[in-house]
């Protein structure tokens, strides 16, 4: 396994768990799609680094100033669908998010990166 680095909110460097042969096509494909001032945040068993099954996906969340448009979540779902990476990538808006769940997820939040 090989890490896809970031920042924590105290600015130190975290990582999530992916392989090394994938970790350039993850930033390419939301380097493609991510518009500018959007972060991307890993969660889950990936961004926890507990990843206990090969094949566990890979948990996105997009945070922007406002909703992230529609076309680019589904642009976004549909290059990950369509690309050799061999786990389902859930890409989800902070903005469509009710708070109980954003608050489990952000306390495991690791930033993959900022678009821009």
């Amino acid at each position: 396994m090989c890490d896809v680095a970031g920042e924590d909110k105290a600015g130190m460097t975290e990582a999530i768990e992916l392989e090394p042969e994938y970790v350039a096509l993850v930033r390419a494909i939301l380097r493609r799609h991510v518009p500018r001032g959007v972060r991307v945040y890993a969660f889950g068993s990936r961004a926890k680094r507990l990843v206990r099954v090969r094949y566990a996906d890979v948990d996105l969340c997009l945070r922007g100033e406002g909703r992230v448009e529609a076309k680019v979540i589904n642009a976004l779902k549909d290059a990950f669908d369509e690309s050799i990476l061999p786990y389902r990538v859930d890409v989800l808006d902070w903005h469509t998010l009710r708070e109980p769940f954003r608050s489990r997820i952000e306390k495991d939040f690791v930033e993959v990166m900022t678009a821009g």
